[in-house]
């Protein structure tokens, strides 16, 4: 049987530097969130470190050293995307095993729409 969440989980995934994780929790999830914010406001391509870098109250070296180049922030937030969307559908799955069915479909979207956006920001 198709397992989506081992397929996604063979697929590399952006990974920021060990340096990120460092971070104390509230100000690596604000960095997140203002890069979600920056890209949910903007295309890719118009998406400014600059601005979120000034939003963020940090200096534009420091961003690089968590990641490689604003590709590699924005695959971390699909990943991020993604697996929080696969936890709650296997959240609901062992809630309503009735669902299974369709928590391996909504799975199966994940792990393709995940590797799209790998190919094309």
């Amino acid at each position: 049987m198709y397992n989506a969440g081992e397929t996604l989980n063979r697929i590399p995934i952006a990974m920021p530097s060990p340096t990120f994780f460092n971070l104390p929790d509230p100000k690596r999830q604000r960095i997140v969130e203002l890069a979600i914010a920056e890209f949910a406001s903007h295309d890719y391509d118009s998406a400014s470190i600059t601005m979120l870098v000034k939003q963020a109250k940090i200096a534009k070296g420091s961003l690089y050293q968590y990641f490689e180049d604003k590709k590699d922030l924005y695959l971390y937030l699909v990943d991020l995307a993604a697996q929080q969307k696969l936890a709650f559908f296997k959240e609901a799955e062992s809630s309503q095993p009735e669902a299974g069915f369709f928590c391996n479909c909504a799975g199966c979207l994940m792990s393709a729409r995940s590797l799209t956006w790998r190919i094309r920001p």
